[in-house]
């Protein structure tokens, strides 16, 4: 029985596994700077957030609110693989399933788990991991039961009124063992949100709106997640310019677009994921009404630029009320913001669409351009300052072209290259 366990979880690992570090890598890779810069020698300490959110009902509930809604991708993709339920016909006992998903699903909480058992001590560790475990099946089986209901008044119990730490990890164990099972059960009976969209106009325009829509409904947490980003990058903003009394109109610009750049190139490519994947799934559709690859691939930039440039301006606008700026300090930065946002929405999309290439280092593929855009971005903000919105214009114009050839290749050995590429795929 332990041998067949360990061949179930080996498999849950590859696919389920794969698909919540694709869906959560970018979110992580931030946490992990945030937490460096945060929790330096200099800065706060894991019991100082512990402590505030332990004596602060509303501030413990906000926290919790925003770990939950950033990391439910992650934890769909670990309890909800499509490729996985093909298996539930072997005689496989459904504890050896919710064992493996709990493992998965443990590694999901482990920031969360790790910041609690710093700051208040390993059990409580314990206790805030499998609350966070047992909320996220909650919000993934939406069940209209009794059981339901009473698990989530338990979870709000919990995170409201946290008992003492050994108690708090019993508690939570028994309500994950029920909140599991309706995860489980629920996973293939996932729910899609229909309504009355209205795409029309150009081909352009009504494919970029389709996408638009697609995310929007599929998506949202991603959405969701991009403004988390932004509000850590805000906050980030004024508190280098405010600690280290930067008053120079041209100094905070740069600083605010150099921090703007990193967040939305994280944000960015991660919302892009999902478009190109909507675009290779109605790849089909588009040969059969001769969409040519330039429409396909300005439509998803397209995406990403309206995306981008809203995040832009979600940005400039607290950062400059916060600041206290004068009109033109105002304009300038929501000027740099929007151009960054529409500049580097163009960007992520080349980049992603480079990167995914349909085999399994697709995600490290990802991450290295990540990370070196990142670099190359906030070097060249600090070396040219606005005039950096130059090279991400070129960059970005640079990237539609090749995709472009790529998606549609004009000569016959580009061709030829392209079907074999996809015959392998």
């Amino acid at each position: 029985m332990s041998l067949r366990f360990l061949s179930l979880f080996r498999v849950v690992l590859r696919t389920a596994g794969r698909a919540a570090f694709q869906r959560a890598g970018l979110l992580y890779l931030a946490i992990l700077i945030a937490a460096a810069i945060i929790f330096s020698g200099n800065g706060m300490s894991a019991s100082d957030v512990t402590e505030y959110a332990a004596n602060a009902p509303m501030f413990r509930l906000c926290l919790w609110s925003l770990w939950l809604i950033a990391t439910t991708p992650a934890a769909r993709a670990v309890l909800c693989e499509p490729s996985l339920f093909v298996l539930r016909a072997l005689p496989i006992p459904r504890l050896h399933f919710c064992i493996a998903h709990g493992f998965l699903l443990l590694v999901v909480e482990l920031p969360w788990t790790m910041m609690f058992a710093r700051g208040s001590g390993l059990l409580t560790g314990v206790g805030v991991a499998v609350t966070a475990m047992t909320a996220h099946c909650l919000i993934i089986a939406r069940r209209r039961s009794p059981l339901f209901g009473v698990l989530v008044l338990s979870v709000l119990g919990l995170v409201m009124m946290p008992p003492p730490a050994v108690l708090w990890g019993l508690l939570a164990i028994v309500a994950l063992r029920f909140a599991l099972v309706l995860a489980f059960v629920a996973a293939p009976e996932r729910r899609v949100s229909v309504g009355q969209p209205l795409v029309r106009g150009p081909a352009l325009v009504a494919l970029g709106l389709t996408y638009l829509l697609t995310l929007r409904r599929s998506h949202g947490a991603l959405l969701f997640r991009a403004l988390l980003l932004l509000v850590l990058g805000i906050a980030i903003t004024i508190l280098s310019l405010r600690n280290n009394q930067i008053l120079i109109p041209g100094l905070r610009s740069t600083i605010s677009l150099g921090v703007l750049s990193f967040t939305l190139l994280l944000g960015l490519c991660g919302i892009t994921g999902p478009v190109l994947r909507s675009e290779r799934q109605a790849e089909w559709l588009l040969a059969v009404c001769r969409v040519p690859g330039s429409i396909r691939v300005a439509a998803t930039a397209l995406v990403l630029a309206l995306c981008g440039a809203t995040l832009g301006a979600l940005h400039a606008v607290p950062v400059a009320w916060l600041l206290g700026a004068d009109s033109r300090l105002w304009f300038r930065l929501l000027a740099d913001s929007v151009g960054a946002g529409i500049t580097l929405g163009v960007v992520s999309c080349g980049l992603v669409r480079w990167a995914q290439r349909g085999t399994e280092k697709d995600t490290d593929r990802l991450l290295i351009v990540l990370v070196s855009a990142i670099l190359s971005s906030v070097i060249m903000v600090w070396m040219f300052h606005e005039w950096a919105l130059a090279f991400y214009v070129v960059a970005g114009f640079w990237l539609l072209a090749g995709a472009t050839s790529s998606v549609t290749p004009s000569g016959r050995w580009l061709r030829l290259r392209r079907e074999q590429e996809q015959g392998e795929l």
